[in-house]
């Protein structure tokens, strides 16, 4: 049996229960459309199950937001060029990666973790990558429920790497235009879990490629990244703010490592601006922000601020992302 065959048949034994309806927007898969006064966000909801849009072992399968519309500004969409929903990059919204747990410790053909996903096997000695599609032997138990204005997720898993209860709620503030993405994780087993998680932020504002319009300001001054790639200077980086100084082209491909937050919670504060048609939204935590990646292409560009998680057995630990969208003037 393949790849996706074997995804497939495993996740049709999962448990999932959810509301939603079909629309173009989602290509047909399972959604729910959520409001308040200000915002309209389309949210997939198929998450654990054969038919879920994302099928891949990188991301957290829960909160794929397929569009999020402020004051008919457009902020999230399908940036991949070809769907392939085993692929590891074929996702789209604010979605996040776990780092694994035991990859190290396990040896070839046995099982590693990743929150969100479940529990994966390893293939070889290589060391791990997110760009291989690891078998997936246990998603878990995944449930789901949405309302006017919010959709919640969940997912329990039990192995002896280590036991969890994850809890997600993308939640549209009433009457502001603010969506918070709230997480509860609960270490359920009797050994640690420690890791990291960031968020990838796959931004679209209103469609616009990687361009001199699109500015990312930082809440301090980034002092010595490390600039992975950008070989055709596609990008600056001056004070605090991070700029794109020509227009990009389809194999432009840009990565930034290294922007250290120092643990403090004030530093994980992110504006992303749209200077041609005004769309602008602010990106905060309630925890401290551990480092931050950038990466962008030609159609999305993205900050991934990284949260550090470690929880005793027994304890749990909460974590909530605020985005505050707003028209600049």
């Amino acid at each position: 049996m393949n790849m996706k065959n074997t995804t497939a048949l495993l996740c049709a034994v999962l448990s999932a229960s959810c509301a939603g309806s079909h629309s173009t927007v989602s290509r047909g898969f399972p959604q729910a459309t959520i409001s308040n006064s200000e915002i309209e966000a389309i949210v997939g909801t198929g998450t654990g199950r054969p038919d879920n849009f994302y099928r891949g072992q990188r991301f957290d399968w829960s909160g794929v937001i397929y569009s999020l519309k402020y004051k008919n500004h457009e902020y999230f969409g399908e940036w991949f060029n070809n769907f392939d929903p085993y692929f590891h990059d074929t996702i789209c919204g604010p979605v996040e990666e776990f780092s694994q747990i035991g990859y190290e410790d396990a040896k070839p053909g046995q099982t590693f973790l990743k929150i969100g996903v479940g529990l994966l096997r390893k293939k070889d000695d290589s060391q791990y990558t997110f760009r291989v599609p690891y078998e997936i032997v246990d998603g878990g138990k995944w449930t789901c429920k949405a309302d006017e204005n919010s959709v919640e997720y969940n997912q329990k898993l039990n192995s002896h790497i280590a036991s969890y209860d994850y809890t997600k709620i993308i939640e549209l503030v009433p009457g502001k235009p603010v969506m918070k993405i709230r997480h509860i994780l609960k270490n359920t087993g009797d050994k640690p879990i420690e890791c990291t998680v960031y968020c990838h932020n796959f931004f679209m504002l209103d469609g616009e490629r990687s361009s001199p319009a699109i500015s990312l300001k930082f809440a301090f001054e980034p002092k010595n990244p490390e600039l992975k790639r950008d070989e055709n200077n596609l990008t600056s980086l001056n004070g605090n703010t991070l700029n794109f100084i020509r227009d990009s082209v389809p194999e432009d491909n840009i990565l930034y490592r290294g922007f250290c937050g120092f643990d403090k919670v004030e530093n994980y504060d992110f504006v992303l601006k749209n200077s041609k048609t005004g769309a602008a939204v602010r990106i905060t935590s309630d925890r401290p922000l551990l480092k931050a990646t950038f990466w962008a292409c030609h159609k999305t560009y993205c900050i991934e601020p990284f949260t550090k998680i470690s929880i005793p057995a027994g304890k749990e630990f909460s974590w909530t992302n605020t985005y505050e969208f707003f028209e600049q003037k």
